[in-house]
């Protein structure tokens, strides 16, 4: 995938299994300034994929016209189309993909790739790049969640995930889900859903007999597309909050971390609520700057993380991220981290 000066900033790597059925992809960094592995997924095709047969079809974007992917570093990915006359734009990063000029892009790049001097990551490239230190050691007696091939040389892992998550969720375009913009109340759904498998004696009456009553409900009072497009964190916050209250009368409290960036931020904000069964919603941003019209909100269920020489470098978050309905999807968390707010909720 390429930047907007035509150079590789990352690339792509499709993984199947003998039989050639689809096992996943990863996306792998080329920026050095950037932790390697920028995301991967254990099944499926990448999103990528799917978002070009849609701008495709909502746009009328003949099969004939050229595609390319980009990515902008952080969670930024943009397909190009080019006709032989112009390239356009459309940044996929968000629920409903938005054209842009190739000089806001340009400068979403440029925030994107700037990264803090407190994560530094290039340990985890030397490891990568040092053959002697490459190698497969899978713990003994237990699960293996993250093949050795993804991060190598590592002194220790740990990972955990909310107890009872289940293996499906909504995504934006379930029927009968409200839209346009609307991975707020999709996030919130998904944010129901688990609670009513987690505990239903306390929390069965989330659900009102069909999911897309619930979403519909959430998008009312999130307050989605009321003025502005998409959702503010803040009535994405309130609003769910008040809807868990007037169905099970739990008095529920919540909190926000804006600009989620440190290991003590991952630590405190989304390892600690995990730990305790409690998921996550991650608003994630294109930019440092708190952009209210562009962004994605996704579900955290669980988390990876990577330690070297003696410190904790590496984490991943587990999404259910509104696009595929399996939560199989792990993000870096550093390299989102110039852009992603955190939402916790206690509902109890």
């Amino acid at each position: 995938m390429y930047g907007l000066d035509n150079n590789i900033n990352a690339y792509l790597f499709e993984l199947s299994y003998e039989n050639n059925v689809p096992a996943g992809y990863i996306v792998v960094n080329t920026n050095r300034n950037n932790p390697p592995i920028v995301e991967f997924s254990f099944s499926q095709l990448p999103f990528l994929y799917q978002a070009e047969k849609n701008i495709r079809k909502t746009e009328n974007i003949l099969a004939a016209t050229k595609k390319k992917f980009y990515y902008l570093g952080g969670l930024t990915y943009v397909i190009g189309f080019n006709d032989g006359r112009q390239e356009v734009y459309y940044d996929i990063t968000v629920t409903q993909p938005i054209s842009k000029s190739k000089t806001e892009l340009q400068q979403i790049e440029l925030n994107s790739f700037s990264y803090s001097e407190e994560c530094d990551v290039s340990k985890e490239w030397a490891v990568l790049l040092d053959d002697s230190a490459q190698g497969s050691n899978p713990p003994v007696g237990e699960p293996i969640y993250i093949p050795g091939n993804y991060e190598s040389g590592w002194e220790d892992c740990t990972y955990d995930w909310c107890y009872g998550m289940g293996n499906s969720y909504f995504t934006t375009g379930y029927p009968g889900f409200q839209g346009p913009d609307n991975c707020a109340p999709t996030a919130g759904t998904n944010y129901c859903k688990y609670w009513t498998l987690r505990d239903p004696s306390t929390f069965s009456s989330l659900y009102p007999g069909n999911w897309a009553t619930l979403h519909n409900t959430l998008y009312v009072l999130m307050k989605t597309n009321e003025g502005h497009k998409g959702t503010y964190d803040s009535d994405l916050r309130t609003g769910l909050v008040n809807y868990i209250d007037s169905r099970c009368h739990t008095s529920p409290t919540s909190s926000y971390k804006y600009n989620a960036s440190t290991v003590s931020d991952f630590d405190t904000w989304i390892k600690a609520e995990i730990n305790n069964g409690r998921p996550v919603i991650l608003s994630l941003q294109q930019d440092q700057y708190y952009n209210k019209e562009g962004g994605h909100a996704v579900v955290g269920f669980g988390y990876i993380r990577y330690k070297y020489s003696g410190a904790w470098r590496s984490h991943y978050i587990l999404l259910a991220d509104g696009w595929r309905s399996i939560p199989d999807r792990y993000i870096h968390y550093q390299t989102g981290r110039d852009h992603m707010n955190v939402i916790r909720i206690n509902p109890y």
